[in-house]
């Protein structure tokens, strides 16, 4: 489990979390919403461990910043928005990155079968030779996916936290996707949670949370103002409050996988 207790993130003049206190538990798949600025990208870190301007952070009983680096990947996973990769690497040697905590402990067999359930889950098979850089920015996302899910396939075989939770944190994991890959994603984040695992994800889209997301954390101005199921979050009202716009949520129905599957559209 990860505890955030009393947690404030200052940036200059600005307090970007406002003394937060919550839990992310395993066999959860939670969703960050709010407007722009409203903390969701801060209220990440400090969940995996970057410095808090005051609070504490435990991952698995221990204060986070007690934690060497290598300690904290070994347990928890992170996605950033950018990832700042500029070697001219391979696909498949850029999601081999997601190992680098675990080259010590695991067998190489043990690591190839990481990758090949992470390639899987990602679907980039076809993909492992090109160049990174020369990917489309919907192509990289999925590749930072893969190396993420490579890293958590991982943590699950580690000596020593092997039998701990272990989390991934993933900021806007959708953007620059299209329709059909957004939803692998998030088909894939679904299937990365278990009794073991947590997700927590920063999501903008709000059209995927039900059907996929069991909690909803809602941040306006650094604070957390709500905390629900998708379907107690998503009203007409609460979303025109918090966005400070006039939306629109419709319920309806989809086929999807031989059955029915609640969906909601939210329209401005």
């Amino acid at each position: 489990m990860i505890h955030l207790n009393q947690a404030t993130v200052v940036r200059g003049q600005k307090t970007l979390l406002k003394s937060l206190s919550l839990a992310v538990e395993p066999n959860q798949f939670v969703a960050i919403i709010g407007p722009n600025g409203a903390g969701k990208s801060t209220l990440l870190k400090a969940l995996s461990g970057s410095s808090l301007s005051s609070g504490q952070v435990h991952i698995n009983g221990q204060a986070c910043d007690e934690l060497s680096a290598k300690e904290l990947a070994r347990q928890r996973a992170v996605l950033p928005q950018f990832d700042g990769l500029s070697a001219p690497l391979s696909v498949a040697e850029t999601i081999e990155f997601g190992l680098l905590p675990f080259k010590a402990l695991l067998s190489r067999a043990q690591q190839q079968q990481c990758i090949k359930q992470a390639i899987a889950a990602g679907q980039l098979a076809t993909l492992l030779d090109r160049n990174y850089q020369n990917l489309s920015g919907g192509e990289r996302a999925r590749v930072r996916f893969t190396r993420l899910c490579t890293q958590l396939y991982a943590a699950r075989l580690d000596p020593d936290f092997g039998s701990h939770p272990s989390f991934a944190f993933l900021d806007e994991p959708l953007a620059a996707l299209d329709l059909r890959y957004q939803r692998l994603l998030m088909d894939a984040m679904r299937d990365l949670v278990n009794p073991k695992v947590g997700v927590v994800a920063v999501i903008h889209d709000l059209n995927w949370l039900v059907g996929h997301v069991d909690q909803v954390w809602v941040m306006v101005n650094g604070c957390l103002v709500a905390n629900d199921r998708p379907e107690a979050i998503l009203t007409n009202e609460n979303l025109s409050r918090w966005f400070n716009t006039p939306l629109s949520v419709n319920a309806y129905s989809q086929p999807y996988n031989g059955a029915e599957q609640p969906r909601v559209a939210v329209h401005a």
